[in-house]
């Protein structure tokens, strides 16, 4: 799951569940600090869309919605979320390498050179 945040709301992003891409529909973080996010994904006829409901730490619900043009019906599907191990990045440019043993001693230690 990638997912763009800018102030107190997610604008874009996506993820898979399988071989399944869904790109994020953009929603506010709630109140209390939690986060839906949602995603739509059209194949074949058939629509899908999940929700995960999250609060932290990293838990909360997942439910999914199938449903078929030309059929009557839905296949609806909802879990708990919990034991979650949360990844980040951020966007930066590349740092150089230290290239000696004094370099990187001095990079942890955090002195000047």
């Amino acid at each position: 799951m990638n997912i763009i945040q800018q102030g107190t709301a997610i604008t874009a992003g996506n993820f898979t569940m399988g071989t399944v891409p869904f790109n994020v529909v953009p929603a506010p973080l709630t109140s209390s600090g939690g986060l839906v996010i949602s995603g739509t994904s059209l194949s074949n006829g058939i629509t899908i869309l999940v929700t995960f409901n999250l609060t932290s730490p990293i838990v909360g619900t997942l439910t999914q919605v199938w449903s078929a043009s030309g059929a009557t019906g839905q296949v609806n599907i909802a879990a708990n979320i919990g034991g979650v191990t949360k990844v980040g990045s951020l966007d930066s440019a590349p740092l150089s390498a230290p290239q000696s043993v004094p370099d990187v001693i001095r990079a942890v230690s955090g002195a000047q050179q």
